[in-house]
């Protein structure tokens, strides 16, 4: 329904293709993985209340205690974390438990703080590795401003 009122208001095209994309991968770690399926009784919770930065720290995150498969992981550290898609290359399957993990975003600097990547590795096993893969984009071929067609819409298109 979204599809045919935008071709249809916006005159809108649009097509699917591939295309080289700089990516992260995720793998195991050598030492191997740290993460060990949940177990509700035994997990940690969620830190109540609200987390900051050190005082040292300009810019961190965190990675909330959470059960998950290995590639929603890596999705959740795309774009977000990382500015550029992160892909499960770790062949495991199932679901982990991933610990609270605190890390300084890209750029900050810190000495209480690890990097991201360190992170990764000391606490869930796991490391990143700077790679190319075709990634699905979408890709808009023609789009028009809407015209006005007398209606009062409460949207303003």
């Amino acid at each position: 329904m979204m599809q045919t009122l935008l071709r249809e208001r916006f005159h809108l095209t649009w097509h699917r293709t591939s295309k080289p994309t700089k990516v992260l991968e995720m793998v195991v770690a050598p030492g191997g993985l740290k993460l060990k399926p949940p177990d509700p009784a035994k997990d940690p919770k969620p830190p109540g209340g609200v987390l900051s930065c050190p005082d040292d720290v300009n810019g961190c995150a965190f990675v909330f205690p959470h059960a998950t498969t290995m590639a929603d992981f890596a999705g959740s550290l795309s774009r977000r974390i990382f500015g550029r898609p992160v892909v499960d290359k770790t062949g495991l399957t199932g679901t982990f438990f991933v610990p609270l993990l605190v890390f300084i975003m890209p750029g900050s600097t810190s000495q209480s703080v690890p990097s991201a990547p360190t992170e990764l590795r000391d606490v869930t096993g796991l490391a990143l590795r700077p790679a190319t893969d075709d990634m699905k984009v979408l890709v808009i071929d023609h789009v028009e401003k809407a015209q006005s067609d007398g209606d009062a819409s409460p949207s303003g298109l």
